[in-house]
This record gives C-alpha cells, structure tokens and sequence, in this order.
C-alpha cells in the first residue's frame, strides 16, 4: 500500500549467487563470473553496493543465513559488520527468518542516528520446505512436515503424484505465511521508530521455485518463468510515500543504478544498470527507462549418473535466455555437448568476464547436435508451454541478435581484463553441509 510493487521483475539467473552477485554489483552472470556452484566469488575489482555506500559514510552491515551469500563468497566486501548466520545441517533447522530480523532489530536499536545501508537475507522460503509451527499445516496436512522431491529435471524416475506436489506447494506456501509474520515484525519497527520516513526499503528475491511446471523441481535447473519471475517491492522514503504497480519488465540488474539514483550518490553505474525511478515517478518520465530487454544465464553440471549409458564424465550444460515485452528465447546446450567441446569451454568460462563461451552458444548453427531454442509467444503464452521455435525462424534471428548485442554491452561493462582468472574460493566443511542442508549438493 506504501510501495511500488513491480509485476515483471526478471532474475538474472535461476539460483542464488549469481543473482545476488548481479543485484550487489549491477552486472550480468557472465561478467561478475559467478555461476559455477561452489567455486567462484564476486571478484574485488568490481564496486559492490557496500562498497560505494561505505566510502560515502554509509554505516554497512548484512545478517543473513550464509550459504550462497556467505562474506566468504564476496559479498562482505565493502561491509563494516558481515554476520554469516549458521552452520545448516539436513535438514535445515526451521525459523531462520526469526533470527535474521531478531538480529537486525537488535542492531538497529543501538545503531539509528547516522546513515547506514543494512543487507538483510534469509533463506525461507526455501528447499527443503519445513515452516515452523503454528503455520505448518495451515494449507494442507501437517504430515509430511519436510519433503524432498526429485530435484533436477531429464531424469528416469518416477514422476512424483499429484498429492505430493500439492502437499510440497503447501508447505512452501505456509513458508511464505512464515516469512510474511516475520517481516511485518521489521516493518512495524522501523514504522515505530520513524525510521521509514528517511530510509528506502528494497524487498526482493534472487529466484523463484518450480514444481513440476516443466518437468523439475526447485531451481538451478532451467530459465523458464516460474524461476526467472520474482517479486520486487520499493519503498521510497516518507510519511506517505507515492505507490503503485508498474507492469514494464525490470531486471535484478537495475537495483544497483536505483539505488544510486535514489540517495543522490556521485557514482556512475554499469551501462548494464537502469535507474527504475522514471518508472516510479509516476510514469511522467518513464521513457526515460531505456531497458528494452532482460537476459538471464546458467550454467550447470550433469553428472553421469543423470546421462544414457553410453555417455560417460561430468558434462557442462549451458542456458541463455532474453525477453523483451512480447517474446521469451532461450538457447540450451544439451547434455551431449561432443559438438561444442564443452568440457574444454567449461575450463574457458572460469576466465571472469570473458563472454566467449555465452557468444559461441548463441551464434552457434542450431542444427548442429547439442544446442536446441526455445521461443515463447509471452502476450498469449505466459507460462511458456508452448515452443513456436521451429516456425518462427525470423522472431528467432531477431532474439539471437538481442542476445548478441546484451553480451557486447556486457563485455564493455567489464572494468578489468577478461583474461584474469576469477578468483576460486574453495568450500569448506561448513559450507559443504550448508549446501547439502539448501538442496545444492
């Protein structure tokens, strides 16, 4: 009621890291280089949120649950206060989201007079599904109370029932009630203590979840709607602060240049960042928003024992995707990757920022074994059932082109050579039972 909701915000990529590394940094997957699970962080040649805020006298401090957004992975950078969260074990211990607004409400009472720039994360609502009493069971049986489904999608197994989807719905929907009562806890703080009148509030999520809606479960898996679509609330600062619902596509990337925008920094962001506040203005300026499309990457393992028999090793795959107002594309490698040499172009990808890999895929001939396209007609399809690829060839050229021209633009965004090596940071015992607890290993 006291915000701009944004109906079409799109994820940069379909799980945590690199959506969060985007949204901390203004820039795409392929130039912060961050999408190989459990290897790489945000570099520090390139200026996080944090660090801007920070040099122009921003108190900076973050609680989260760690994992993915560990300060091991980069994203203390710039922070005057990083708080890691726990160790998960599996499962994952239930309320997370208490703690995290319990620690960030005891850091705001004692820490409300000068301007401070505070990062707040939680991992609910998140696999496995287990929300805490008094909400477990509130939209479905109370028992199972936690489920794991199969999780990645082109395997043989047995398609779970109907029931079993339903229930797991359930409890994700009874971990977003969760979430919600914890959150309003924050809000009415900040409310009590004025702090709304001079404080802009960003709520958003670095991904979606999708059960069974093609074929798999959770995220990390594809670059369909259901995991690329997330919500993005803005509070400006006041009393009564303007509010509304803006229906143009947005991405993660442009929460970096609003930011800016919004607290009056002397910083210019990445050309792959557009301000959202001629979007919020009313729409008296909106054509001064030039965002004209939103791209998405992912790169992922399949390990053989997801492959036919006569395949063999640890397989790449790669997916891209670009959307405009009317159309959805999406270029996938396959799990035979023969054709590309993937194995070797994995190697190649861990050079940061270097986007060679991503502009081999989408100029590649899509006849050739390995690659296959998706398009998606949004206006009359917009749960992306139905691929027109094979009958739209010239809708087709002109997404490729698209996707071409946003990895020129994001390569130009890169402020070190592309031939540095991303820096690896390896996982420790810790983070490796976090990531297990989270579904990821």
């Amino acid at each position: 009621k006291e915000a701009f909701l944004f109906e079409d915000c799109i994820a940069t990529s379909s799980w945590t890291l690199p959506t969060h590394a985007s949204i901390f940094t203004g820039l795409p997957p392929a130039i912060h280089g961050t999408n190989g699970i459990g290897k790489w962080r945000i570099p520090t040649a390139f200026d996080t949120l944090a660090e801007v805020l920070h040099d122009e006298n921003y108190t900076t401090v973050a609680f989260t649950d760690g994992g993915f957004v560990a300060g091991a992975k980069g994203f203390s950078q710039g922070f005057d206060l990083y708080s890691d969260g726990v160790s998960f074990q599996r499962p994952r211990p239930v309320g997370t989201a208490k703690m995290v607004v319990e620690q960030t409400i005891n850091w705001l009472d004692t820490h409300q007079e000068a301007p401070f720039f505070l990062f707040m994360h939680t991992f609910e609502i998140h696999e496995l599904y287990q929300p805490p009493s008094p909400f477990l069971g509130k939209f479905g049986p109370p028992e199972p109370a936690v489920i794991s489904l199969t999780k990645r999608p082109n395997i043989k197994a047995e398609s779970p029932s109907k029931e079993n989807v339903h229930l797991t719905i359930a409890r994700y929907d009874e971990g977003i009630a969760y979430t919600d009562y914890e959150l309003k806890k924050l809000f009415d703080y900040l409310k009590e203590n004025g702090l709304t009148e001079n404080t802009l509030i960003v709520l958003f999520s670095d991904h979606g979840d999708e059960f069974y809606d093609h074929g798999g479960f959770s995220h990390s898996n594809s670059l369909y709607s259901e995991v690329l679509h997330v919500p993005l609330i803005i509070r400006l600062p006041g009393t009564t602060p303007l509010s509304g619902r803006v229906s143009r596509a947005v991405s993660q990337l442009d929460l970096f240049a609003t930011v800016m925008e919004v607290l009056k920094i002397d910083y210019t962001p990445p050309s792959t960042s557009y301000s959202l506040l001629p979007l919020i203005n009313q729409g008296i300026h909106e054509e001064e928003f030039k965002r004209t499309y939103a791209t998405s990457q992912l790169l992922t393992r399949i390990s053989v024992n997801q492959l036919p028999v006569n395949q063999s090793g640890l397989i790449g795959r790669m997916l891209l995707s670009i959307q405009d107002d009317r159309y959805k594309y999406i270029l996938t490698t396959n799990a035979d990757n023969s054709d590309f040499r993937l194995q070797e172009a994995w190697d190649n990808y861990g050079l940061a920022r270097d986007t060679s890999f991503e502009r081999q895929l989408s100029e590649a001939d899509p006849s050739k074994q390995g690659i296959t396209q998706e398009l998606y007609f949004l206006t009359t399809d917009m749960m992306e059932q139905n691929n027109r690829a094979d009958e739209s060839p010239e809708i087709i050229e002109h997404m490729r082109q698209l996707l071409r021209e946003s990895l020129d633009d994001a390569k130009k965004t890169a402020s070190i050579n592309a031939t540095e090596k991303a820096e690896e940071a390896p996982l420790t015992d810790d983070e490796r039972k976090t990531l297990e607890a989270l579904g990821y290993l």
